[in-house]
């Protein structure tokens, strides 16, 4: 493992209360998403995922913290926002995360551009993805 992955691992695993997450795009292209995302778009059956994310999530709020996502979104909903709603964000939200849906549909915000973690209102971690 890389040193910035350690040190991103770390910040999952040592926060103290909170890990804040600003999710602004519409659509991501993730890799280890896609074979997911080609099963809903093709209206297959949602296949088993990696659970070692909920594991941890859970474990957090099991000690007292707080997991709050913001999810950004515009209508019409991408297929990616479709996919995430359907499959990803309940398996989140059993595990422990609160998701906020926010609609921004005909309304502009100063906002930033890129996705974030915060973690404990101190630590900021900036998300590169690619278009």
């Amino acid at each position: 493992m890389s040193s910035d992955a350690e040190k991103i691992s770390g910040l999952f695993q040592n926060f103290e209360r909170s890990a804040f997450r600003l999710e602004m795009q519409q659509t991501y292209t993730i890799p280890s998403e896609q074979d997911r995302l080609k099963a809903f778009l093709a209206g297959g059956s949602q296949p088993q995922r990696d659970l070692r994310w909920h594991g941890n999530v859970a474990a957090k709020i099991a000690e007292g913290k707080t997991m709050p996502r913001s999810k950004v979104v515009r209508r019409p909903l991408s297929d990616y926002t479709r996919f995430l709603f359907a499959w990803s964000v309940p398996e989140n939200i059993r595990a422990g995360e609160e998701y906020r849906i926010v609609d921004l549909t005909d309304r502009h915000l100063e906002l930033p551009s890129r996705d974030f973690w915060l973690f404990d209102d101190k630590v900021l971690l900036l998300l590169n993805f690619q278009g």
